[in-house]
């Protein structure tokens, strides 16, 4: 009996030891970038030429420089997670960047696909130069990006919104187009349930590839889903893999690396997935899972590689990207939101040995960071849990133009997700930022923030909102009840501000402008669009009827009605082209100049 119990204990070990080779060296001639500080990439962007190389293929002529010089203008939408409602919301906004004509609401009377790298480089979409996603937000950035014909991919969503997923209904030759798009819009987790029910915990530890495991059911839903199976490709060919360049912005997918058990997003640390390299600027010194340790100072390290580099043999999918951003799953598996749904991924090490200690420990007397090896691997998970607007990777590049859409759920305005962003971009990239809450930022504002005559600390979005119906009669008595409909008037859905560098906690250096988009709880003029167009009467019904939580129902529903998943598409896009669209209508007034710039 001792004796068979030794040979399976070997057995055991033997396939732990080779499933942890296999992934162990899955890039053969890395290029690492050892961060000497956490805003080492925000003060050095020469570190970013290898994306503007890429980027420059794609923007028009105007936006773009030559070669490996930065763009001359740089344009960078963030998208946040808030799960099936924010993959819906932001499609709806993409939607209206796509369709170049911003004053209606036609189904646009696009070319076919032979003709749809010229329509897609006419539309406002093409000037934007990254997208940079989390969560619900990197799956409705996937569907873009893995569809051969984006243009068509919009005109597709427009046969589903107009017959209400009744793709039976329409032409034959039309239904194939509506029932592809239609899974795009997806209004369950139900389908993940089967293959969770037979995952196994010990192989998902070791095997992001494995068969059957609560991971690879999770990546395989929002592969058929978001992406569909034929479309999913490594992130390095996403970029690189085709002789004309890709139609879609930049891609940047965030996670979180080792987070800690804590609710506050402050406490964990950010972790990138582009198709030119994966990293975290900054590193709490985890190997072993979630860390029981507060937020630790200490500096992170990419690995990069470009298109002349050999392929990996243990390849980083969109798939696998996508689950990873958006892997917290909805409560009613709560045991699975922090047990299973976390990627273990194992970094390239060419001999290097595991991190044991934790980066404070490696700090000399004076503070410096002292040279050490590339850990072996990170523990990823949802994208939400550290940054959860997408932004903090668009500030580090220095866009010229930021655009942030928040999605998440966020029925108080408390503007949680933006204070996290204000603290992780102060203290990992000495950057701050700051919103007009009347809307506009003006001179007078610039004047008072270059003067250090504004308290950028605060969170002045929140004390915006909350502070103007301190003094009201209406007395809530619960968060839930704070606001009313009617008090929201006035509330804007679109704030401007600045982002900046900061020397001793003040603004210096260039004020760079940025604009966040927030649906409104006050959905009367939108519903008032609705009724304006009788092919979206079932949506407008619909709200009449349901609007209570609208556009805040809550994220982790196991399912949500398919009309509810419609209606925040078409709020989406109904947001983009009021918001969003007249914004990048002005960055290049004539529509004539959309020639692509050069290789």
């Amino acid at each position: 009996m001792v004796r068979y119990l030794r040979m399976l204990v070997v057995a055991v070990f033997l396939f732990f030891l080779t499933a942890c080779a296999q992934e162990r060296h899955f890039i053969e001639s890395p290029h690492y970038l050892h961060l000497n500080s956490t805003s080492f990439r925000a003060d050095h962007p020469e570190v970013f030429r290898p994306e503007y190389r890429l980027i420059n293929r794609r923007l028009p002529a105007t936006l773009a420089a030559t070669g490996a010089e930065r763009p001359n203008t740089l344009v960078g939408m963030a998208f946040s997670g808030g799960g099936i409602r924010s993959n819906a919301f932001q499609l709806g906004l993409m939607s209206a960047l796509i369709d170049s004509d911003a004053s209606g609401w036609g189904v646009p009377n696009h070319a076919p696909s032979d003709t749809c790298r010229h329509a897609y480089a006419n539309s406002l979409l093409s000037r934007v130069a990254y997208l940079s996603t989390v969560s619900g937000g990197t799956w409705a950035a996937a569907a873009l990006r893995a569809h051969k014909c984006p243009v068509c991919l919009f005109d597709n969503l427009e046969l589903v919104i107009r017959t209400e997923g009744q793709c039976d209904t329409l032409a034959d030759e039309d239904v194939s187009r509506c029932e592809e798009a239609k899974r795009v819009l997806n209004n369950s987790y139900e389908d993940a349930a089967p293959y969770i029910a037979r995952s196994n915990r010990v192989t998902d530890l070791f095997n992001i590839h494995s068969d059957y495991t609560a991971r690879e059911a999770w990546r395989k839903l929002l592969l058929a889903k978001h992406i569909g199976a034929g479309n999913d490709v490594p992130m390095l060919q996403l970029e690189t893999g085709t002789d004309k360049p890709p139609m879609g912005p930049f891609l940047i997918i965030n996670t979180t690396h080792d987070a800690t058990r804590a609710t506050d997003p402050k406490h964990n640390f950010p972790f990138e997935i582009t198709g030119l390299g994966m990293g975290t600027i900054a590193d709490n010194g985890n190997t072993q899972g979630y860390s029981v340790s507060p937020l630790v100072d200490a500096t992170g390290a990419f690995v990069t590689y470009d298109h002349s580099a050999p392929l990996w043999t243990c390849p980083i999918n969109l798939s696998h990207a996508i689950a990873m951003s958006g892997d917290v799953f909805p409560s009613r598996w709560g045991s699975f939101k922090f047990n299973l749904f976390e990627w273990y991924l194992p970094f390239p090490t060419a001999g290097s040995r595991r991190l044991e200690r934790s980066p404070r420990e490696l700090r000399n007397s004076t503070g410096a960071l002292l040279w050490m090896e590339q850990r072996a691997e990170y523990v990823l998970t949802d994208g939400g849990q550290s940054e959860n607007l997408g932004a903090l990777g668009l500030m580090e590049r220095g866009v010229d133009l930021l655009i942030i859409s928040d999605a998440g759920y966020d029925p108080t305005y408390t503007f949680g997700d933006y204070d996290a962003l204000k603290h992780h971009a102060r203290h990992l990239l000495g950057r701050g930022i700051f919103f007009a809450t009347n809307g506009t930022f003006t001179d007078d504002m610039e004047d008072h923030l270059r003067q250090g005559r504004l308290d950028i600390t605060r969170n002045e979005l929140h004390d915006h909102v909350h502070h103007a119906y301190e003094n009201r009669e209406f007395k809530p008595t619960s968060d839930e009840a704070f606001f009313r409909r009617e008090d929201l008037a006035e509330h804007s859905s679109l704030f401007e501000g600045r982002y900046f560098p900061l020397t001793d906690g003040t603004p210096s250096g260039a004020l760079k402008q940025v604009f966040y988009l927030k649906p409104s709880m006050n959905i009367t003029p939108f519903l008032r669009h609705l009724e304006r167009h009788p092919e979206y009467r079932g949506v407008y019904q619909y709200l009449s009827l349901n609007k209570t939580s609208f556009p805040y129902t809550k994220t982790f529903a196991i399912s949500y009605d398919q009309t509810l998943i419609y209606a925040y598409y078409l709020y989406g896009r109904y947001l983009g082209q009021t918001s969003i669209a007249p914004i990048l209508e002005r960055l290049i007034p004539s529509q004539n100049d959309a020639r692509v710039g050069g290789p």
